[in-house]
């Protein structure tokens, strides 16, 4: 196992260490799980998986698992509106207890609007959100479409690393997008007013260095 942790493949992340199973198995079982480079133009997640398990005394059995998880292309009408304001919000303090906290926005129009509109609308679709855990807003950006387009288009970055976009375009409807390299976060850091929004900087720190290295 020791050799496995100091020969890992190419690009992989061991972020959860060694994991350890103790039932129902006879003997205890022992996981190495490996975050993987999405190599896919629609592939969002590649995991690796090492499983070592006893199998009578002095005998071990080692299983390797491998998975990747590819979406299709995003529609139109899951992306931006190409004109009309873009209005970003940052927090303070985020916690599943109080919610976020200390909203600080900025309204953003022509250029640096667009910069924002495609950042979002080149990130691909994401896997579903049921295989994350509930989490409190890093930051919101409402997309304001024109007269024509009365319906705005919202997204909200949580934590299931920083790397999840949730996209809304109206009660009940929504989607999700992946940023794995955690460009749109940065973008949204970048036109905050500076010393601002702590908890939203916080997480493009923490989001680089979980999904960046």
């Amino acid at each position: 196992m020791a050799f496995l942790l100091h020969h890992l493949p190419a690009g992989a992340r061991n972020n959860q260490g060694i994991m350890i199973q103790t039932d129902p198995v006879a003997y205890d079982a022992e996981f190495i799980p490996l975050t993987m480079p999405a190599a896919g133009a629609n592939e969002v997640r590649a995991t690796l998986l090492y499983a070592f398990a006893g199998d009578g005394p002095g005998i071990q059995e080692l299983r390797i698992d491998a998975e990747a998880v590819s979406v299709p292309n995003r529609t139109p009408s899951e992306k931006a509106s190409p004109t009309g304001s873009v209005v970003v919000t940052g927090f303070g303090a985020t916690s599943l207890a109080q919610g976020a906290s200390q909203p600080t926005s900025v309204t953003l129009t022509g250029e640096r609007a667009a910069q924002m509109r495609s950042i979002f609308d080149r990130l691909g679709l994401g896997a579903s959100p049921d295989a994350c855990m509930e989490y409190e807003p890093l930051y919101r950006i409402q997309f304001v479409g024109p007269a024509s387009r009365p319906a705005s288009m919202s997204a909200a970055g949580d934590f299931c690393g920083g790397d999840d976009v949730g996209v809304s375009t109206g009660p009940g409807t929504g989607t999700t997008l992946s940023d794995p390299h955690c460009l749109l976060l940065a973008e949204v850091v970048r036109v905050l007013p500076a010393r601002s929004a702590s908890a939203t900087r916080d997480a493009l720190h923490e989001c680089r260095v979980t999904y960046v290295g």
